[in-house]
């Protein structure tokens, strides 16, 4: 008995050992593959036929060429991969990663003999698909089906959109059933999409369902809400739409309703022709009406603020599905808004836009902007490619900017093209009132390409091909205020931007009268431009000379200031360089040394007259700067290397005194005092606090 048992026990350890090796051949190898294929054909309820295939059951396999026919359809595929994990059906439960299939054709054949096989149920229990891509589906009907009963349950959860396609991101879960009744096919399911991002489009979430009744000619509806919808830097709030569709012989009739609010509706009829159909007919019917009675319900936008109008349209639907036609209009009423990037208050906006058969919409609008008023024509064309839009503008005394740094009035007269992420601009703008008050521009640095920023949210323009080709003229009232300069300005140049590039102005404007400012002293512009060789039209080269007429002081008895008869001098300098980094170099009328020059600048006399030690070494080293091969002085103050100084008059005595402060780390610096007569040091030590 004892030896019966280790026969048997031997017996069942090579059945295992067979077995174990027979499954990991049926699952894991190119033969077991070939050998499941052809079970199936062997027990499929048809013919089925594969003529290529390779992969292994277990994870991936692809299969080419499928053909399968029985009594009731006749199935052809091109392609079907599969990446899946067969062990979870032992519990029920189907995985599925990626499902790719293409070239799909479905003959359904008329089969009388029919029967209904009575319950139907199904193993699989849970169903997981994270990857699914079919496409090239084709369904041909045999005559008509008869008696077919037939029942379908779905549940579809897709955790990550992203598998799908790499730019889209969210979750979707959707169950529902098909079924038929009286030999009429139903429908009945739900779907709920969470979080969905895709380029410059995301929506919080979308909850539908989609049901229809098992009758002849029963409507199917569709039912959808939307929240918190975002369109690149515009915010929709929530979307309601209601849809139904009555399948009629010969045609599709819908009736769609999108609602944003109570005031602000859209509603859709539609006649389309039932696909079905073995014949039918391209063609489109229908008519829109669109009804917006409060806008600021409908959009918000950080660009946009205080958006208010009423909006109104009717649209005729016609011709066919590959050539539609529209007719009919779009009308903007009594509308408004801010932008707060440009502190413009636009109004009175009125435009009636109308749609031809031909696909060209026709814009006409008026708008006003502050005291003036512009109008806005042109053409929107549907019929090509990216819908190329060709727009005129045309105003008088337009308010264009409205900050604390920019106020500007424009009277322009342009002509506008945009077609997909091309757009260009021509033509003359006329600034009748500019006033511009800077402390500094932003300078533009381009680094490395190979320079990158962890976490760096990528951003393109919206434009890939911008053109500029302007005519730009200053009217009476145009005023700049930056750094040391102060002028009013006038003349015109020309603008222009290549695509890639940025605006480059080629001309000259001239300084009409101005002060320049240096060591606290304010010298009047005898001779100035603003010069542009296609430079940046926000970096003009410098061509100024600015002076100021001294007279050195004398002293009476008592020691106050008088004025020589007939004995003044001419001190200034001559600025060349740019706006953003002037070159300051002194001059004088008659010629005088840096020092001397410096001396009337600073204390009002010549440098024979200072007796303060101090005083002329200060002179000395300041002159000694100006000669140096960086005689720049961008700061306000006449800042050198990092030295800032400030002249200073005193209100009885004419005598001046000149405070210089030289940081020598982060929170000391030395700050000196000096006048004709002495001078003072002190060391100071900056701490702050939050």
């Amino acid at each position: 008995m004892r030896r019966l048992f280790t026969y048997l026990f031997r017996f069942l350890l090579i059945f295992i050992v067979f077995g174990c090796g027979i499954l990991y051949l049926f699952l894991f190898t190119q033969p077991g593959l070939q050998w499941s294929i052809s079970l199936a054909k062997k027990f499929a309820p048809g013919h089925l036929e594969i003529a290529e295939s390779s992969g292994v059951l277990s994870s991936h396999f692809i299969l080419k060429k499928i053909h399968f026919v029985n009594d009731d359809l006749q199935l052809d595929i091109k392609q079907f991969e599969l990446r899946w994990r067969p062990f979870p059906l032992l519990s029920h439960r189907l995985f599925i990663h990626d499902l790719f299939s293409e070239g799909i054709e479905i003959h359904l054949l008329q089969n009388k003999n029919q029967k209904n096989s009575g319950k139907n149920q199904t193993w699989i229990r849970q169903f997981w698909l994270d990857n699914l891509n079919v496409s090239d589906i084709n369904l041909y009907r045999e005559n008509s089906l008869t008696s077919h009963i037939w029942n379908i349950q779905w549940k579809i959860q897709v955790p990550n959109l992203h598998s799908l396609y790499t730019d889209l991101a969210g979750s979707v879960i959707s169950t529902g059933t098909i079924s038929t009744k009286n030999n009429i096919g139903f429908v009945a399911g739900d779907f709920h999409v969470k979080q969905v991002k895709f380029e410059n489009f995301s929506v919080a979430a979308i909850d539908g369902t989609i049901s229809s009744a098992a009758e002849k000619n029963a409507l199917i509806r569709l039912d959808l809400i939307g929240d918190r919808i975002k369109l690149a830097d515009y915010d929709i709030p929530q979307i309601r739409i209601f849809s139904h569709a009555k399948l009629l012989p010969d045609m599709i009739s819908t009736e769609s309703s999108i609602l944003f609010s109570s005031a602000n509706q859209i509603h859709m009829s539609v006649q389309l022709p039932n696909a079905l159909q073995e014949e039918w007919k391209d063609f489109l019917r229908g008519a829109v009406t669109l009804n917006f009675n409060d806008i600021s319900e409908i959009i918000s936008s950080v660009h946009l603020k205080s958006l208010k109008g009423r909006v109104m349209g009717n649209i005729k639907l016609a011709g066919s599905l590959s050539h539609p036609a529209f007719q009919g209009s779009l009308d903007i009423n009594n509308g408004q808004f801010f932008i707060p990037a440009l502190g413009i208050h636009p109004r009175a906006v009125n435009f009636h836009n109308t749609f031809t058969q031909a696909l060209l919409i026709s814009v006409n609008g008026r708008f006003n902007s502050g005291a003036g008023h512009g109008v806005l024509k042109g053409t929107v064309d549907l019929s090509q490619a990216n819908f190329p839009l060709r727009l005129t503008l045309q105003g008088n005394q337009l308010q264009v900017a409205n900050t604390d740094e920019y106020k500007i009035t424009a009277s322009p007269n342009l002509n506008i093209t945009l077609q997909g992420k091309n757009a260009s601009i021509t033509g003359n703008l006329l600034l009748p009132y500019v006033h511009i008050t800077l402390e500094e521009y932003t300078q533009i640095v381009n680094l490395p390409k190979e320079l990158v920023f962890a976490g760096e949210k990528k951003s393109a323009p919206y434009f890939n091909n911008f053109s500029l080709q302007l005519q730009l003229e200053l009217g009476k009232k145009v005023h700049l205020e930056y750094q040391q300069l102060n002028a009013d300005l006038g003349g015109k140049i020309f603008v222009s931007q290549v695509p890639g590039g940025f605006p480059l102005g080629n001309g000259a404007l001239h300084i009409i009268r101005g002060t320049y400012q240096i060591y606290d002293k304010l010298f009047t512009i005898e001779d100035g431009r603003l010069i542009y060789v296609k430079n940046l039209i926000t970096n003009p080269g410098l061509d100024i000379d600015a002076f100021q007429e001294l007279h050195p002081d004398a002293k009476n008895f008592m020691g106050f200031g008088i004025e020589p008869i007939n004995h003044y001098v001419h001190v200034g300098v001559s600025v060349r360089g740019t706006l953003i980094e002037p070159v300051v170099k002194l001059i004088s009328e008659p010629p005088l040394s840096q020092e001397d020059i410096l001396s009337y600048m600073i204390f009002g006399q010549p440098r024979s007259e200072i007796s303060a030690h101090g005083a002329l070494t200060v002179l000395s080293t300041l002159a000694t700067s100006m000669d140096s091969s960086d005689p720049t002085l961008g700061d306000q103050s006449g800042s050198t290397h990092g030295l800032s100084s400030v002249a200073k008059l005193g209100v009885f005595n004419p005598a001046q005194a000149l405070n210089l402060n030289l940081p020598i780390s982060r929170k000391w610096k030395i700050r000196t005092e000096t006048t004709t007569t002495e001078t003072g040091v002190d060391l100071l030590y900056e701490y702050e606090t939050h």
